[in-house]
């Protein structure tokens, strides 16, 4: 017989394997929510620079030109937003507090 635990939103006692719990660590679901802010304010900010490049271009070298460089600019932006949003969430290395 199968199962289905249910879905909570409270804190897990166990967070897996690789989890260190530090004083002053975000809970995981505050570090997602950050990680989703970043991830629309730069694809919103890409956006708005794609559709500003392509009206230039439309302008200069017709509608095809201008299709053809707003996508190839928002997957590209696409992908840029994922890697500077998960390079504004990365947790920050601890600094050694043990001396000898």
């Amino acid at each position: 017989m199968c199962r289905v635990a249910s879905v909570g939103l409270s804190q897990p006692t166990d967070p897996g394997l690789g989890y260190e719990h530090r004083s002053g660590d975000a809970y995981p679901w505050e570090g997602i929510l950050l990680l989703i802010v970043y991830y629309v304010g730069f694809m919103i900010a890409g956006d708005l620079s794609d559709y500003v490049i392509g009206l230039i271009v439309e302008r200069e070298f017709g509608s095809q030109a201008s299709l053809i460089v707003f996508l190839a600019l928002y997957f590209l932006f696409l992908w840029l937003s994922w890697l500077l949003a998960v390079w504004m969430t990365e947790p920050k290395p601890m600094a050694s507090t043990a001396r000898r």
